[in-house]
């Protein structure tokens, strides 16, 4: 799991019967799919459930954080977790205008390379868009009143929703 403390994250993970595990890697990215090491926990090598835990100190807070553990052996093999995402609130990664909208939705993010996908009020998605440079437009006008929801994606993982209403 990960989640905020203050302006700090907290990852938490349980591992159960490890068998020639030799440290836990704990990587963070900022997007793009290009993670780092930011910190390294060593394995107990317990039979039985064990809980691990790190603080990541220095979050950005002003984009999403990406954060998965890479699971080490002592041969050097290793495997890692699903990917969990952090976003501090305030941050938004995209906006939208206007809301309510008649025709057409406006969108801008700071962020390069972000899929923003359209859906109904009923969760069918309607379309999908990259927006390469930050910016791009839903033409809603051949739709009926009512709410939608726009979703952004960063390298598959969800990480804002926000909800529109057609007039």
């Amino acid at each position: 799991t990960a989640e905020k403390s203050g302006n700090k994250v907290q990852l938490n993970w349980k591992v159960v019967s490890e068998i020639n595990n030799d440290h836990y890697e704990v990587e963070q990215s900022l997007g793009g799919g290009i993670f780092t090491k930011i910190g390294t926990v060593r394995a107990t090598n317990n039979t039985n459930v064990h809980s691990y835990d790190f603080l990541d100190v220095n979050p950005t807070l002003n984009k999403a954080n990406y954060y998965r553990i890479k699971q080490v052996d002592i041969n050097g093999k290793y495997g890692y977790s699903p990917i969990r995402v952090i976003k501090f609130l305030g941050n938004n990664l995209f906006t939208i205008s206007p809301n309510p909208v008649k025709n057409v939705i406006n969108i801008n993010s700071a962020e390069a390379d972000l899929t923003v996908k359209l859906f109904d009020g009923e969760g069918k998605m309607l379309e999908s868009k990259l927006l390469t440079n930050g910016n791009g437009q839903f033409n809603i006008s051949k739709y009926s009143g009512g709410v939608y929801i726009i979703v952004a994606e960063k390298n598959g993982v969800k990480i804002q929703t926000i909800k529109v209403v057609k007039q």
